[in-house]
């Protein structure tokens, strides 16, 4: 209790003292020496850490848990070997024990080592073939991996082995391959597997959980909600119930209830993170942003060193344009982890927002002089140079990093974006073409050079430059896609579905591809069988790229255009989260919120389109629609709207982990190691 109150205040040497006396006059206590083994593995000296360790073998040496942590502190230090060596003495004392086969999976994993983690649980399986564990964990990891068919093709596998389909382990293979569909989009096979499961064993907790999260996706909030209450009502203790069933009230705008769900939940767990981040989202609806950040401040009691919470918390004061107190939480993220590109993001975004730019720019430099590696510190500093007009210093930092063979794509991107703003088109030209040549299926370097072509009246030029490429190579995606989007960008949309129908041809896996094809058959040849192609294309660029917001919010728009309003919030909300100001996300977004009578929402995002000079396709129906919203309001008609999710924006992670509510409501069956 000393220690943890030392550390709580940031007192490391004194937390270190007493933990020294602590074993001094314990000399068998294991629980004390592990909090000197971590404080050690964490602070230094390292042979400290090692000695420490070592003890609490000696101790205990049947456990090999101190033996993973010791392979773990050697494979830190850059001892790989000795960590390999230990972790093969762990394997071949028990060959059998399946628990270690899973402790030590995983510890590859973490170290990113894919190919060791896989042929270990592979040879697990192979000396255990009938594993419920080992084979879970293999569809996991080829799951993280996106190789969907080898996970669900190991899932499938396994359940052939089950001859009771109401055994525990089909009941999980099951479960396991709806979350795996669900994933993908194909909520259809999600429910056959589900509905399989609870026929089987209709008091399944972790069924009716997957149901009530597939309900919850397809829009159903009624059933979602029933399903998150059985299973609260079986297992009262389990938390994610807790979290999901105030995400399904947050969904149908009951906040109250959103409120009392996660109070209910915190009377069980006090202390959860989760609980207390989902309570502070609530709250933050609720524009009660003083409750909110209370919330957030127990979680960083508990864990002063929690960054992506301190986070929140700053950016709850710089919502209210608290800026030192937000300054004060943001420098608190530099102190904790100097080298995280965090602190200098949220500084800089501080003082931005003051309209201090220099102290912004000076933020960025000093970032990536701390984390050289980070793409998203340098991508912002060369924006701030941009804005600055500092063009030289702006060329000098990424010529460097050309030359440092760092993220070449990347890097070439970005020195076409300086060249542009210089107007120097030649060179523009030549760094797109390299972006290009380094990363064909990153999309963004092909817009750039195929608007440089337009802005410089080159239209035929560009066309016949395009054309030869692919005459040259017909396997080449690059002049597909140059092509194909020229013919965007003029709005010869019917020459831009034929040059990507013929791309798709000769590769039928360029998601790019598919996901511009699928945009412009639902939004310029919207038949019901274009509809359903669209769908199609959409689903196989989802699959390939899950976590784009450009393809998130091509989904989202197919499923509009079909009338699976719902769902098609989902997916715009996950993409605008990712790309919060982008224009026609925000249209796209405003009309799926008017079409469910969600009118202030849908206002603020048409708004928030309409304000950019950028002339959209569907500006003038954006235009009409808020006149509309307009209009109700002024006849006092009810306004069904409980909170506005654009002006939560800044709770998303800015280290690009996508939707915060996805953080929240994480699934709970996918263990965090």
């Amino acid at each position: 209790m000393l220690f943890s109150l030392h550390t709580r205040n940031n007192d490391i040497k004194s937390a270190v003292k007493v933990l020294e006396n602590g074993v001094k006059a314990n000399p068998e206590s294991v629980a004390i020496y592990a909090a000197l083994f971590n404080v050690y593995a964490r602070y230094g000296p390292a042979k400290n850490a090692e000695a420490t360790m070592k003890k609490m073998i000696a101790l205990e040496p049947d456990r090999d848990t101190h033996k993973i942590s010791l392979a773990n502190l050697y494979w830190n230090s850059g001892r790989r070997d000795e960590a390999s060596t230990l972790l093969q003495k762990i394997i071949s004392s028990d060959p059998g024990n399946e628990d270690n086969l899973m402790r030590l999976a995983r510890f590859y994993i973490s170290k990113r080592q894919i190919a060791e983690a896989e042929n270990m649980i592979k040879t697990g399986i192979k000396n255990n073939k009938k594993s419920i564990k080992l084979r879970l964990l293999l569809s996991r990891l080829y799951a993280s991996l996106k190789q969907t068919d080898m996970a669900l093709g190991i899932l499938k596998e396994s359940l052939a082995l089950e001859k009771d389909s109401s055994s525990p382990g089909s009941i999980q293979f099951k479960n396991a391959l709806a979350r795996i569909y669900l994933s993908t989009g194909d909520v259809e096979h999600a429910e056959k597997y589900i509905d399989e499961a609870l026929k089987d064993n209709p008091k399944n907790v972790e069924s009716h959980f997957n149901n009530g999260v597939i309900s919850l996706y397809k829009g159903a909030i009624e059933k979602s909600v029933s399903e998150f209450n059985i299973v609260l009502k079986e297992n009262s203790s389990f938390i994610p119930g807790y979290i999901y069933l105030a995400k399904a009230h947050i969904e149908n705008q009951d906040l109250t209830k959103a409120e009392v769900t996660l109070w209910k939940g915190l009377k069980i767990r006090p202390h959860s993170r989760e609980l207390l981040k989902a309570y502070s989202f609530v709250f933050i609806l609720k524009k009660n942003f003083t409750e909110a950040a209370t919330q957030l401040k127990k979680i960083i009691k508990n864990n002063p060193r929690d960054i992506q919470v301190i986070a929140n918390l700053g950016d709850i004061y710089l919502a209210q344009d608290d800026f030192d107190q937000a300054k004060n939480e943001y420098e608190k993220i530099k102190q904790n982890r100097p080298k995280n590109p965090l602190g200098y993001l949220k500084l800089s975004r501080l003082y931005a927002k003051k309209g201090e730019f220099p102290k912004a720019v000076s933020e960025l430099e000093a970032g990536c002089e701390a984390n050289p590696e980070s793409k998203t510190l340098i991508s912002n500093l060369i924006q701030g140079y941009l804005s600055q007009k500092k063009y030289d210093a702006a060329i000098a930092l990424l010529t460097k990093r050309i030359k440092q063979k760092f993220e070449q794509a990347f890097c070439h991107y970005l020195l076409g974006q300086v060249y542009v703003a210089q107007k120097n088109y030649a060179e523009a030209e030549k760094a797109f073409k390299e972006a290009i040549t380094s990363a064909p299926m990153w999309q963004s370097p092909y817009n750039s050079l195929s608007r440089l072509y337009l802005i410089q009246g080159k239209e035929k030029y560009a066309i016949q430059t395009f054309e030869s490429k692919i005459a040259a190579n017909p396997k080449n995606p690059a002049g597909y896609i140059s092509l194909g989007l020229i013919y965007q960008i003029t709005e010869e949309y019917g020459k831009a579905v034929e040059i990507y129908e013929k791309a798709l041809e000769v590769n039928p896996n360029l998601w790019v591809v598919a996901n511009n094809l699928s945009y412009l058959l639902c939004e310029y040849f919207d038949s019901e069988a274009n509809l359903e192609k669209a769908l199609e294309l959409a689903n196989k660029a989802y699959q390939i790229m899950p976590n784009n917001p450009s393809v998130l919010d091509t989904l989202g728009w197919v499923h509009y255009k079909k009338g699976d309003t719902n769902r098609a919030i989902g997916f715009m909300k996950k993409a605008s989260f990712r790309m919060p100001e982008n224009v026609v996300l925000n249209y796209h977004l405003g009309m799926a919120l008017y079409k469910v009578n969600r009118l202030d929402d849908s206002r603020e995002r048409l708004e928030k389109a309409l304000a950019s000079k950028e002339n959209f396709q569907g500006r003038k129906e954006a235009q009409k629609t808020r006149e509309l919203i307009l209009a109700s309001i002024k006849s006092n008609e009810k306004v069904t709207s409980a909170h506005h999710m654009a002006k939560s924006d800044f709770i998303k992670d800015d280290m690009g982990s996508g939707d915060e509510l996805d953080d929240i409501f994480n699934n709970p069956f996918e263990k965090k190691e």
